[in-house]
């Protein structure tokens, strides 16, 4: 899923549990479109942990 405003704003799956986040460099570390992956660092909280 992707999704554009005043930012752009991907949707991923984490373990099964959609995770929207915003596609910016802060977070985007890698872009592979052959293999439709994206990389991402996240920022400490960012994910709610169970």
């Amino acid at each position: 899923m992707y999704i554009r405003g005043a930012q752009a704003i991907i949707g991923v799956d984490v373990n099964g549990k959609k995770v929207m986040i915003p596609y910016i460099d802060a977070f985007v570390k890698n872009k592979d479109i052959e293999h439709k992956r994206i990389d991402v660092s996240l920022i400490g909280g960012f994910l709610d942990e169970d």
